[in-house]
C-alpha cells in the first residue's frame, strides 16, 4: 500500500515531464500546435463574438 502510493505521484509527475520535454524539444510539433490554438480560437471567437 505504502509502495502504491508513493509511486503513483511520481509515475504522473514523470509522465508530464517527459510530455513537457518532448513539446519543448520539438520545435515543430509546438509550431503546429500552436498554429492550431490560433484557429480555435479563431473558431471560437467566431461563434462566441463576445469571447
Amino acid at each position: 500500500m505504502m509502495t502504491f502510493h508513493h509511486h503513483s505521484p511520481r509515475k504522473r509527475a514523470s509522465g508530464y515531464s517527459i510530455l513537457q520535454g518532448f513539446i519543448r524539444n520539438n520545435d515543430n510539433l509546438s509550431a503546429v500546435i500552436s498554429a492550431q490554438m490560433e484557429i480555435w480560437k479563431f473558431k471560437i471567437t467566431g461563434i462566441y463574438p463576445e469571447l
